[in-house]
Parts: C-alpha cells; structure tokens; sequence
C-alpha cells in the first residue's frame, strides 16, 4: 500500500529546534550510514520528497498561493496520482514529504531527518543552490538524489547517484547541433553572437558539436553583432540568406526577451523574399514580452526538454482527473511530477538504492522523454572512472505554429 505522511494541503514541517544549524559530514555515525544498496522491505521503497512548498507563508484568508510555491504543490499533486495508478498496479512505497522553504540550508538540514536517511530515493529541490547543499549529505549516506527541474549544467561535486531530469544547458546545445548538422547545409545556418559576447560560449560549442557530428562538413556561418548594433537596431542582412533555401538564424539568448524580440522582429522584414526561421532557446516558451504574430510567421524554432500535446488522450484523461480532484487546469509541474514518481518509483522498488546502476535505456511519459546517461569528467579515460552524475539527455525540438510551440505530430 502507498503510504504518505500527509496530504498536499496540509505538508508535515520537521521542528527546527531538533536540528542543528550545520551539518558536519565528518562527524556523521558510521554505523548509522544505510547500506549502499538498501533492499526494499515489505512496505515497498521509502520515497522522501523536499520542495519549497512555503509554508510558513501561507496565512488564513489568502486568495492565492504563495510567490514560487504552486510549482511545487502542482509537481506533488502530479506525483500523489502518480502514486495511485502505481499502487494499482502492484507497486508499493511509503512516501514523506518535507518543505525546505526554498533555503538551501534548511535543505541540507532536512537530509538529517531519520525518514530521509533511510530512503531508497530522495527528490531533491529544484534550484541549483540547494541541490549543491543536499548533495554533499546525501553522498555520505550513499542516498539516490532526483533533481525535478535545474537545467544547470553542474549541480555541485560529483557524485553517481545523483540524476538529473531536467536536461541542461549544454544538452539543449547538443540536441540544437544534431537536428540542424542533420536537416541543413552548413552554408544555411547562421550562428549570432551579441556585441557583448554572452553568446560566444554556446556559439563556440555549437560549432565544435557540428564539427564532431560531421567532420566533413564546413563549419557553420557566424554573425558577430558589432558594437553598432547595441539595441539591435538597423542589422544589415545583406549577404546573410541563401538563395534557394532557408536559412536558420541560431540566437541562444535565454536571458533577455527585448532582444529577442528585437531580432526576431528585424528578420521578418529584413528577410524579404528570403525563407528564413530563428532558432532559440527552451525558455522562449515563456517570454510572454514576445509577438505571437512574429513567431507565427517565422517558424520559430526552440528545443525542450519536456512537451505536453493535447493530441495525447492520456494527457486528455490526465486533466479530466486533475480537474476532478483539485479543481484547477494541471499546471506542466503536475505532468513533469507524475512523470518522475512514474519512472523512479517501480526502479526503487525492484533495485533498492542501486535503481542508479540499473536505470532503462529510455522512457516515455506524458510531458518527459527520459534518455538517461552517464556524465563524465572531460578528461576521464580510465573505463572504470565513476559517473560525475546521470543527466537527461532526451531533447525535443519545437516549431511554433499554430499560435503555441509544437512537436511535429501536434
């Protein structure tokens, strides 16, 4: 039977005043650490779930949720259906839930909760700070850690147990580079980099992953912007399309929607008769500053990590339920939390804490595509040399048509 201490609306809050105020790995007992794999017992795999649900925000009367925490209510909302269909089908776990108030310290604090520490698999925080101050206490107690949503490229020391589902930067990097060596000559795309240099980095990678994937190709055009072009006003797009064929613009910017917009608005018109699309970064999907008519006409191109179609007859019967349940339209959180409780839990279940060492080529639920790989030092060569972290690889790309970013079968 599936088990949880308490309910989404009413989350258990460990007492602060039985924790200390820092954790001391080195003085950590021995004798207590659990085992490194950790069988399951009879109740099925012990799941502890910490996210900033809070809490301590939440007052008598108030209309809303608190700033940042329906995130995590709709990912743990996601996970308690989750839960269910799995109890369902076989599958068994207690499952405790804590709030780190979004302060990494108290995330590290809560890693000294006795429920934790005898957990099979822990789902960790999802900002960057407080993975990296879970990680390090996790590591000694030879805990699994999921991060739900980071997408930075490195979560804090290395450690095998430690599984990423969000993919980061530089897989996005890597999904880009595949899907356009594999669609495009190299005289068709444009690599643009900003008067500034924010974007050289990605630029640079992106055309050494082109060059790894087709060594016999030329590398991929580029348009450093000059300091002229500060605001991005006047771009001179003489010389930059191919005749004949479309020409994909490569802008990585994913900090500032007004320049965004600024070029994608400029290449509409400066395109002329030309065919020619831009091809940007996954938090497009939520620059509300952007016109929807701009992106409609280009073609805009973005990767994600995660997709939810409303072609999807589970995601139909999904909301339906959510609905019914909550009263509110399933935020992408509560896919992304199903999703994840969907994969982990039955791999706990039969592996203990070695589900890490036993993870599915891929797999596929109703907003995550899981291509789960191994991460390494860049200069590891040894064949035994231990993973740095597992990570998502999986990287989907979206048009925007149709008024909203869409997979190809949408």
């Amino acid at each position: 039977m599936v088990t949880q201490d308490k309910d989404v609306d009413t989350l258990r809050l460990p007492d602060d005043d039985l924790l200390p105020d820092t954790l001391i790995v080195d003085e950590l007992d021995p004798d207590k650490i659990p085992d490194l794999d950790l069988p399951v017992g009879p109740s099925g795999a012990t799941v502890s779930v910490m996210l900033p649900f809070f809490g301590d925000r939440f007052y008598s009367g108030a209309s809303s949720l608190p700033q940042n925490s329906d995130w995590a209510v709709g990912y743990y909302a996601g996970m308690r259906l989750a839960l269910e269909d799995l109890e369902r089908a076989g599958e068994r776990a207690q499952v405790f839930v804590y709030d780190t108030q979004g302060d990494a310290g108290k995330s590290q604090r809560l890693v000294q909760e006795p429920k934790v520490r005898e957990s099979h698999v822990l789902f960790a925080p999802y900002l960057a700070d407080n993975v990296r101050a879970v990680t390090t206490p996790a590591k000694a107690i030879n805990l699994p850690v999921v991060v739900p949503y980071s997408a930075a490229s490195k979560l804090g020391e290395p450690y095998a147990r430690l599984v990423q589902l969000n993919p980061g930067l530089l897989r996005h990097l890597d999904g880009m580079a595949e899907y356009l060596s594999e669609r495009y000559e190299p005289e068709q795309v444009v690599l643009v980099g900003l008067p500034t240099g924010e974007q050289n980095q990605e630029i640079a990678y992106l055309q050494r992953r082109h060059q790894e994937l087709s060594p016999k190709q030329a590398a991929w055009r580029t348009w450093q912007l000059s300091t002229s072009d500060v605001g991005l006003q006047d771009l001179e797009w003489e010389d930059k399309f191919v005749e004949g064929k479309q020409t994909v613009f490569v802008f990585p910017a994913y900090r500032n929607p007004k320049i965004v917009l600024s070029f994608m608005s400029q290449l509409q018109v400066g395109r002329g008769v030309n065919d020619a699309t831009v091809f940007g970064m996954p938090q497009w999907a939520e620059f509300n500053q952007l016109d929807a008519s701009v992106m409609e006409d280009l073609g805009v191109l973005i990767t994600a990590g995660f997709h939810v179609s409303d072609r999807n007859p589970d995601v139909r019967a999904f909301e339906d339920r959510f609905v019914d349940r909550y009263g509110a339209i399933p935020p992408l959180s509560a896919y992304l939390g199903y999703d994840a409780m969907s994969y982990v839990l039955p791999l706990a279940n039969q592996y203990g804490r070695a589900w890490t060492e036993n993870l599915p080529t891929q797999y596929s639920g109703m907003a995550s595509k899981y291509r789960i790989r191994a991460q390494f030092e860049a200069d590891a060569t040894d064949a035994e040399a231990e993973p740095v972290q597992f990570e998502n690889t999986a990287i989907q790309v979206l048009k925007y048509q149709n008024f909203g970013f869409r997979t190809s079968i949408d």
